[in-house]
């Protein structure tokens, strides 16, 4: 018993002493963008932490200012019109801080830190194409895309704890890393019509920005006039920044 009640008094000083060692955070703004985006902080040492992020972005469609800059073709007697993508997906990014706290200062979480991150996410869209020429003929590709990124990254930023249980936190990064696109297309192409279609989708497609003209290089590469499907992707590095700020909760 004597055991017992020591092993019980040592995890009570223990937990009091890593009291408000825990923060969860919730990133306000993204929820205006249809993305549920939480933080978990935890604190492993004076000035380090664990951060763990992760996201789910709800269904929603392309704004039309992002679909007119992907595809803006809207002239001329062959016409090829992409419908209005819908996607969602989720993410995942572990996070390490170091907090810059001295001896006569508050400890982590709280205050001045940088951070290196790793940003994981895969989000996966669909849309239809409908491709139309001058002599009436009229035919549908149906898309599914997935894009995925891997990307390391770098930040800064300032953690409030307010009366020790609400923390403010804002922050500011940038990050590198592979990306890519896997997608599935499928449609009702036939060998009289294969010729003109593909003709006018590299065409139209090289009017487009670069995204747009590598793919349409690799459906013009990957489809034949006897195939109703095919699948393909193609990788590239990419570079963004990292920044928000969010609310959330000590204990």
């Amino acid at each position: 018993m004597r055991k017992i009640s020591v092993f019980f008094l040592f995890l009570y000083m223990a937990i009091g002493a890593y009291a408000q060692k825990n923060v969860i955070k919730w990133n306000v703004a993204s929820i205006f963008a249809g993305n549920i985006s939480l933080n978990y902080e935890r604190v492993i040492h004076n000035n380090w932490t664990l951060n763990l992020h992760g996201n789910y972005l709800i269904q929603r469609k392309l704004p039309n200012f992002v679909t007119e800059r992907i595809w803006k073709n809207d002239e001329g007697q062959n016409r090829i019109t992409i419908g209005q993508p819908r996607f969602s997906g989720i993410g995942f990014t572990p996070e390490v801080r170091y907090y810059f706290t001295g001896k006569n200062d508050k400890e982590a979480p709280s205050g001045l830190y940088a951070a290196a991150y790793l940003r994981m996410w895969s989000y996966t869209g669909k849309m239809g194409m409908n491709y139309k020429d001058g002599n009436g003929f009229d035919t549908n590709l149906n898309a599914e895309v997935r894009y995925y990124a891997v990307r390391p990254g770098l930040q800064w930023g300032y953690q409030w704890l307010i009366k020790r249980q609400f923390s403010l936190d804002a922050f500011f990064g940038v990050n590198y890393g592979l990306g890519g696109i896997r997608a599935t297309v499928r449609g009702d192409l036939i060998s009289d019509t294969y010729d003109v279609f593909m003709e006018t989708l590299i065409q139209e497609g090289q009017l487009e920005s670069p995204i747009v003209r590598k793919i349409t290089g690799i459906i013009k590469d990957k489809i034949t006039p006897y195939t109703d499907h095919v699948s393909f992707g193609t990788g590239f590095g990419w570079g963004w920044v990292r920044t928000g700020v969010t609310l959330g909760y000590a204990f």
